[in-house]
């Protein structure tokens, strides 16, 4: 979930529950995660959403907000597990902290081996 915050990821949609677009603000350490190639930053993309969870989105102004005629999914603002899983994310997030995990305690345990090519796992 922090990392969620972290890069502020947001969805944007057309009326119609149509995916339209993508975006993300990367914080200087997920950056640096990326560079130094201990994690893959988060590439995802959302499942098909029924139109009944968009217009419950939608009226959830905390969650979404209206840019002419784009609805922004605002991710990073989203507490539930639930509806993280819903909507395709959470997985992918996961997978993210486990490879930061991975190469965090292999530094812990005393493993300085080079990172680069070492993310295999799922």
């Amino acid at each position: 979930m922090n990392h969620l915050s972290l890069c502020e990821i947001e969805y944007e949609y057309t009326n119609f529950g149509v995916q339209h677009s993508s975006g993300c603000c990367i914080s200087d350490e997920i950056s640096l995660i990326e560079h130094l190639e201990i994690a893959n930053v988060l590439d995802s993309y959302p499942k098909l959403m029924k139109k009944r969870k968009f217009k419950e989105l939608q009226k959830n102004k905390s969650l979404s907000e209206k840019r002419g005629e784009v609805w922004t999914l605002l991710l990073y603002k989203i507490e539930g597990v639930e509806l993280l899983k819903e909507l395709g994310i959470y997985d992918e997030l996961l997978r993210f902290v486990k490879q930061v995990e991975c190469i965090y305690t292999r530094f812990i345990s005393g493993d300085y081996s080079q990172i680069k090519g070492r993310l295999s796992f799922a």
